[in-house]
């Protein structure tokens, strides 16, 4: 199929073949009809709001290979010594942190129930949230927990 320089004029399965077959990219497809909405929307007024940026970030999104595989965190990133505090600082009673000894923690971890769980008591609970950032334009919930979370 030969691809007009005009992209707004092909339809859709036309344009799902050419952006399948790499000919055009989502985010060309998407910006020649932004230009022509530019183009002909002062005369017929059928657009009330052209969504530019986010309509690119959804092009550049389905830019993302089908196969990829993007890291969605749970929330903030944040020291696992932040989180701990923040957990009993939303607590309705006062606690109080208990250090156990490393052999303590070692001897529980071989309980296999635990062994996850345990094992991450070492490493920062984050994910890379950068490329959802960036490709969805989202922006990860805060971690803030309060006595409701706890049901007390």
């Amino acid at each position: 199929m030969s691809i007009p320089h005009e992209l707004w004029r092909l339809g859709l399965a036309d344009l799902a073949s050419a952006i399948r077959g790499r000919q055009v990219s989502s985010r060309e497809v998407v910006q020649a009809h932004i230009d022509r909405i530019a183009v002909i929307n002062g005369r017929v007024n059928a657009v009330s709001a052209v969504l530019q940026e986010q309509a690119l970030r959804a092009a550049a999104a389905c830019a993302t290979p089908l196969n990829a595989v993007l890291e969605l965190g749970g929330g903030e990133r944040l020291p696992a010594a932040q989180m701990f505090a923040r957990v009993r600082a939303s607590l309705p009673f006062a606690t109080l942190g208990v250090p156990l000894p490393r052999t303590l923690l070692r001897v529980a971890a071989l309980h296999p129930a635990l062994r996850g769980p345990i094992a991450r008591l070492d490493a920062d609970l984050v994910a890379d949230n950068a490329t959802a950032i960036a490709l969805l334009a989202v922006t990860p919930r805060a971690f803030a927990p309060d006595a409701r979370c706890w049901g007390l």
